[in-house]
């Protein structure tokens, strides 16, 4: 076995490079090493759970993101049973060579991306070159791509070289998210090492150049602090209110003001904040995602132990209280905005790419801020919260409940008697295609021409003509419809947005609830509504509706 050529190193590295992957969704590339590390004489190779202590792992993302990273390896072309190996994102690996007597060396490389967007400029090399990153807002910035070439190399000298004793190469997952050398560290493979070497390239020091002893590093620990105050409406009742994100603003300021060290280097960021559901709304809930950082573990702690000094004086100057964890840094924020995660993917998916999905139309400006879809910020909204305060509810005057009784009573006969007897066969109660006899069926017209046989609906298909053309309110669910599936939102944004009352617009969403059309999650001031996951299954329908054609 000898040293590859430079350019079996130079294309494995660009091939990964095109590839980025973020923390614990390293499927490709895990992948791609293992396959290299097959073709080498090595003694072992340890694959994902074999490497990790599971319950270690810090910043996990949902299973529905692993899954979609697992996907898109497979269609890049790894190994589909190396990706099942992987499952759960247990990414990493580690390659072991024995030779007989002598000391444990290992040698840890790190392997994972930044959610970064690589440059097309005409001066930047992998992009004149062809290998720029081929997935869109990610990129080898750090080099790991790099390092994990360094790795194979080191193993392919070994290999070579009249080396004793037992060499460990870890490729190491997570290194960005903080969150993955712990978990190799708890698996138990570096109990019997004697020596423990990592690499970087860059750092300030021509290319060519190798250094050793490299020091200046900062440890680093990860925080996430959460506060929760109370929802009010901000023009009617502001006193109500707890606002978190006054709290926030005080605490990321305050950070910033963290006394500097006189026995060395120190830092802090909040790196990602965020918080509210609607400019009309006190906010409820808010949230810091950071990191201190120390020239030793002692400043380390120093820092950590000041910011989570100021964010508990944050909350309490602002009556709200905070929530202040470390280690798996957005696990449990993550799983309380799940459902509405889950609904913007499956909604990405069903709309397809971008020049199938329909162009949202710009909304009247009254000289204030028009939301911005695209905006990076708009997409961290919080938009699923807790909440305890909800104003009295004005009761109706009696001619609006008589009127609401007339329009329920109007939709309920609206299709009593539709010329093909779909709709109203459908909403019997049967889930199925429904086949009861119609007054049209098919067969041939006193003129000579033959009728065509209505198809046939399910229940769904029929609530949805039903509640959509069946009454006059019609169109008006058709366009909260529309708007609710562009994004979530509450009755007051869609009011203003359609320029509807708001009490129509209530009594609309209430209709389209009562037939399982939206759904709603929330409470008081901040209930946002969606499409229901059987309307979003059944959208061809309100296409259909929408451009007026037969069913």
């Amino acid at each position: 076995m000898s040293v590859r050529p430079d350019d079996e190193y130079r294309e494995f590295r660009r091939d990964l490079h095109r590839h980025p992957e973020p923390a614990w969704c390293e499927f490709y590339t895990t992948a791609r090493i293992v396959d290299a590390l097959r073709d080498r004489d090595v003694d072992e190779i340890h694959v994902g759970p074999d490497v990790l202590a599971t319950d270690e792992r810090g910043s996990v993302p949902d299973d529905e993101t692993l899954e979609e990273w697992a996907a898109r390896a497979r269609d890049a072309g790894a190994d589909p049973d190396l990706v099942d190996r992987l499952a759960g994102g247990h990414t990493g690996c580690m390659a072991v060579i024995d030779r007989g007597a002598g000391p444990v060396v290992g040698l840890r490389v790190d392997i994972d991306a930044l959610p970064i967007r690589e440059s097309d400029a005409d001066d930047h090399a992998p992009a004149v070159d062809g290998f720029r990153s081929e997935t869109e807002g990610y990129m080898h910035a750090c080099g790991h791509d790099s390092h994990a070439t360094i790795g194979l190399g080191v193993v392919d000298a070994v290999l070579e070289s009249e080396f004793t004793g037992t060499l460990k190469v870890f490729f190491q997952p997570s290194e960005e998210k903080g969150g993955g050398a712990k978990p190799m560290v708890e698996a138990g493979h570096l109990d019997d090492v004697d020596y423990l070497y990592a690499v970087h390239i860059g750092l300030d020091h021509p290319s060519g150049e190798v250094v050793s002893g490299i020091d200046g590093f900062l440890a680093v620990r990860h925080f996430l602090a959460e506060f929760e105050g109370e929802a009010a409406h901000a023009g009617a009742r502001p006193e109500q209110g707890r606002n978190t994100v006054q709290a926030m603003a005080a605490a990321i300021q305050n950070l910033y003001a963290i006394p500097r060290h006189a026995d060395g280097e120190t830092r802090v960021n909040a790196g990602l904040v965020g918080g509210g559901t609607a400019t009309n709304i006190i906010p409820e809930e808010s949230h810091i995602e950071g990191e201190v950082r120390g020239e030793t573990t002692p400043l380390a702690d120093y820092m950590f132990d000041h910011a989570e000094r100021v964010l508990h004086s944050a909350a309490e100057m602002h009556d709200v209280s905070v929530d202040v964890s470390t280690g798996r840094v957005g696990t449990e924020r993550r799983e309380r905005r799940r459902p509405l995660d889950d609904y913007r993917r499956r909604r990405r998916r069903r709309r397809g790419s971008d020049d199938r999905r329909r162009e949202r139309r710009p909304r009247r400006e009254r000289g204030r801020h028009v939301h911005d879809a695209t905006r990076s910020g708009a997409r961290r909204t919080r938009l699923l919260h807790r909440r305890r305060h909800r104003p009295p509810r004005r009761p109706s005057h009696p001619d609006v409940r008589r009127r609401r009784r007339r329009h329920r009573d109007r939709d309920r006969r609206a299709f009593s008697g539709d010329p093909a007897g779909r709709v109203g066969a459908a909403l019997t109660g049967v889930s199925e295609p429904v086949s009861a006899p119609c007054r049209n069926p098919a067969g041939p017209r006193l003129d000579g021409s033959f009728r065509r046989p209505q198809p046939l609906l399910t229940r769904m298909e029929a609530v949805l003509w039903y509640v959509l053309t069946g009454t006059r309110g019609g169109p008006n669910r058709i366009r909260i419809l529309r708007a609710i599936d562009e994004r979530p939102r509450n009755a007051n944004q869609l009011a203003e947005e359609l320029e509807l009352d708001y009490t129509t617009v209530r009594h609309h969403l209430d209709v389209l609830r009562e037939h399982d059309v939206v759904e709603r999650t929330g409470d008081g001031y901040g209930t946002v509504y969606y499409p229901t996951e059987g309307t979003r299954n059944h959208w061809e329908v309100v296409e259909e509706i929408v451009d007026g054609s037969p069913a």
